[in-house]
């Protein structure tokens, strides 16, 4: 018969004396499976002040579960992630030294979590996974509640917009995939100037502001299942970019711009309606990793590709462009691996990561 971790500590403490507080050299506690059982007495937690990451996320946890006092203060990372919170514990707000929060996928009222949770300061967050929630709005107050922010995850809730107070926030990774924020990019997005990266897939959006060039270090760009069709040309003057996914956004076609980004070393166009590359592309020396699978109409890589030294290319079968090919034209092209019939780079998700 299987024992709780409750049960087990106490049998290791009949066979080798009482555990005395301080005995336990713990700073990181994953309570795991079963945590709502043994909460309330695991490790005598409410009097340690040397614990600094405790996971307790899939335990189906609920407000009640959670014991006034039961997280020590000294706390500076919490997962309650996947469980039944309809509003954040009171204890937690307490917890002014956290600096990577994880509440995703509670999912129980709508806005419940948010609004709690603000009203709260967090002076010392960084982090903050809020994904899969059922958030309909973020509140005004969301920016006094978590001055140092700096990585906001909300993927999967049901967002239209932004509040205004967003923008004085000084983000630099902002994951929204899965909200309805479309038909265009919300205005605020193009104010956030620290961004690194930004993950806007599935959002509905048709449309990218002009200010979004305003956006000077930002580096990974998801667009991935949002319906453009003619491609954003706005994108070729995020000169810092390195990682572009415009997958399945109904693309007709990839200007000759697209070389401009010089520093690109991913990009992902597959699944969409492209009949061909520009040429332009194969000056993109920067360039490791292409996906143009399910293109149906491409059925070549054109010759000035040949430079380039790929480390990964995503194609169709149809298209001609295996070593054997290249080499019988005399080709350079240098590709580590080729695959056919089938995706090998899975794009960036960004907490649909």
């Amino acid at each position: 018969m299987s024992e709780t971790f409750i049960e087990a500590l106490k049998r290791k403490e009949k066979e080798f004396g009482e555990f005395r507080h301080g005995s336990l050299d713990v700073s990181e506690l994953d309570l795991g499976i079963g945590f709502s059982e043994f909460l309330r007495e695991a490790l005598g937690i409410p009097g340690r002040e040397d614990v600094d990451c405790v996971l307790a996320s899939s335990n189906g946890l609920q407000e009640q579960h959670i014991a006034e006092g039961i997280f020590p203060e000294s706390v500076s990372k919490l997962d309650l992630s996947d469980n039944r919170f309809g509003r954040v514990p009171r204890t937690v707000l307490r917890l002014h030294n956290l600096k990577e929060l994880t509440l995703a996928n509670n999912n129980r009222e709508e806005n419940g979590l948010i609004d709690t949770l603000c009203d709260s300061e967090f002076p010392n967050l960084l982090s903050l996974d809020i994904s899969g929630n059922c958030i309909q709005a973020l509140p005004e107050n969301f920016s006094k509640a978590f001055p140092r922010l700096r990585s906001l995850s909300a993927a999967r809730n049901k967002l239209t917009s932004l509040p205004a107070t967003v923008g004085r926030l000084e983000l630099e990774e902002l994951f929204l995939s899965g909200n309805p924020l479309g038909p265009q990019l919300p205005t605020i997005i193009t104010e956030l100037r620290s961004l690194k990266s930004l993950g806007l897939a599935s959002c509905q959006i048709e449309l990218l502001h002009e200010e979004l060039e305003n956006l000077e270090q930002l580096r990974s760009l998801a667009l991935m299942m949002n319906d453009f069709g003619d491609f954003p040309n706005i994108v070729t003057r995020l000169k810092s970019l390195r990682r572009l996914d415009l997958s399945r956004t109904n693309l007709k076609q990839i200007p000759e711009e697209i070389s401009e980004l010089t520093s690109l070393e991913e990009i992902y166009i597959a699944g969409n309606e492209l009949k061909e590359l520009p040429v332009t592309m194969g000056t993109m020396t920067s360039l490791k990793k292409l996906d143009i699978s399910n293109n149906g109409s491409i059925i070549a890589i054109p010759p000035g590709f040949t430079e380039l030294r790929l480390e990964h290319l995503a194609y169709d079968s149809a298209i001609e462009a295996s070593p054997a090919s290249a080499n019988e034209r005399g080709a350079k092209m240098s590709v580590a691996q080729y695959y056919r019939n089938r995706r090998i780079i899975k794009p960036f998700s960004c907490s649909i990561i």
